[in-house]
């Protein structure tokens, strides 16, 4: 030791000081001394060894993790030693297992050392022992990746997220580990239960992709009804966009309550005016035939009717439920707005109108029901029953030349010649006592005969 202190370069300085502690034993100041001097001659083969006596003279494990981790930081400046100071961090990690700085220190080490098995036992050792739920949860996702992919133990993965759970059940970041691995097992209804457990918990942000994930998930279950259901809940909470994915999906499966859930989630947001009549009308058929709910289906339309005073079909369709439930007065009002919506094509404004007056008729509304059926034989609509309503409207009125142009009406419509004569003769008495026309009545009695 003391031909060491005469030592002309820190080299040979060193080698004196390390024969010296070969024959003296340990000794700290020693070792100390030793240290100095390999840092100084760049031997750190050497500096490492002294670190390591000094460790294993230490009794105390949190001092001897810290020779451990003292050594490690030596060997990690060196390539070829990277992986003896990844051995060095764990085992000062075994030494004091719930030091987090020791498990981040092994991980950075393991890293370096290109060690996966190293990297996934470290960052368990940071997901037990780190204080910040966020980088816990972060540690176990990293560590379900690399064992199910790198290192190829899908269940040890299962494993390492299952029990992270068990003391953060509501983690999102952990229940899309938890799905992935999953998902590589081939437990497609099991990762989208996952997925949708981590839709419920993450923030608003992460919420579209996730449910967009445990939809694709559930189709890969071959439950497109699920995938459609979680896509609907997804709406309900403002991700209208999912809509676009559900709709699709809910048609092909059959389900008619899942379709008017997502048809409900349509009409219930913005939409194009043509758009809104077809899904009214759809859902308001869904509603009354294949789930057998008439009265919502009714006041579906009805309220779609006051909203939109111009659909043409609502209208329709809401008059044939009247009349089939025996609402005449109802039906025949919702034939009636039917035929009064502005610039309507005569071969639809004609049926409505002619509807609309025959109900009206056999109700006992006369004065409302005669305009209509001009309107519907305007429009070329022209039957017995239609004649007959304008033709009682106008005998109220004693427009007796109107009744007669339509009782000639009625002989182009009717086939029988018996029938034919009578209408000639009720034609031709009513030219002698309404229009005090003799002449006509004469021609009218000539066709009778």
């Amino acid at each position: 030791r003391s031909a060491a202190a005469r030592a002309e370069t820190p080299r040979e300085r060193a080698g004196l000081l390390r024969q010296a502690a070969a024959v003296g034993g340990f000794d700290v100041d020693l070792e100390r001394e030793i240290q100095e001097a390999a840092e100084a001659a760049q031997l750190p083969a050497v500096l490492c060894e002294s670190l390591g006596r000094m460790a294993g003279a230490t009794v105390e494990p949190a001092a001897r993790a810290g020779f451990l981790r003292e050594r490690a930081l030596v060997r990690a400046g060196f390539a070829e030693m990277h992986a003896l100071a990844c051995r060095d961090a764990a085992a000062a990690h075994a030494l004091v297992p719930d030091d987090v700085d020791t498990a981040r220190l092994w991980l950075q080490l393991a890293e370096l050392a290109g060690a996966p098995r190293e990297v996934s036992a470290a960052l368990g050792a940071i997901a037990r022992t780190d204080d910040d739920r966020v980088a816990r949860a972060a540690a176990t996702a990293r560590r379900v990746a690399l064992l199910a992919d790198e290192l190829g133990d899908p269940e040890a993965a299962l494993l390492a997220v299952d029990e992270a759970l068990a003391a953060a059940p509501a983690d999102a970041t952990l229940l899309v580990a938890r799905a992935r691995v999953l998902t590589s097992l081939g437990e497609h209804r099991e990762a989208a239960r996952a997925l949708e457990a981590a839709w419920q918990v993450a923030t608003p942000e992460l919420q579209p992709e996730l449910v967009r994930s445990a939809a694709a998930a559930w189709q890969r279950a071959h439950d497109p009804a699920a995938a459609a259901a979680a896509l609907c809940r997804a709406a309900r909470h403002g991700d209208t966009e999912a809509l676009d994915l559900a709709e699709p999906l809910a048609r092909t499966t059959g389900s008619a309550r899942l379709l008017d859930d997502v048809l409900a989630l349509r009409l219930a947001g913005p939409l194009e005016l043509s758009r809104r009549r077809e899904l009214a009308l759809e859902r308001a058929a869904l509603l009354a035939d294949a789930i057998g709910d008439r009265p919502a289906a009714l006041a579906l339309l009805e309220q779609h009717a006051v909203a939109d005073d111009q659909d043409f079909a609502a209208r329709l369709r809401l008059a044939e439920w009247y009349a089939a439930d025996r609402r005449f007065l109802d039906a025949a009002l919702a034939y009636e707005s039917a035929a009064s919506i502005a610039d309507l094509p005569p071969v639809e404004r004609g049926p409505a109108a002619r509807e609309a007056a025959c109900l009206l008729a056999s109700v006992g509304d006369l004065e409302r029901a005669g305009p209509l059926a001009e309107v519907a034989i305007g429009c070329g609509v022209v039957d017995h029953k239609v004649l007959a309503v304008a033709s009682a409207w106008h005998r109220a009125h004693e427009r007796w030349d109107v009744v007669d142009r339509l009782l000639e009406a009625e002989t182009t419509l009717e086939p029988d010649a018996t029938r034919q004569a009578a209408i000639w003769l009720e034609r031709a008495r009513l030219r002698r006592e309404q229009l005090d026309d003799a002449a006509g009545a004469r021609r009218a009695l000539h066709h009778a005969l």
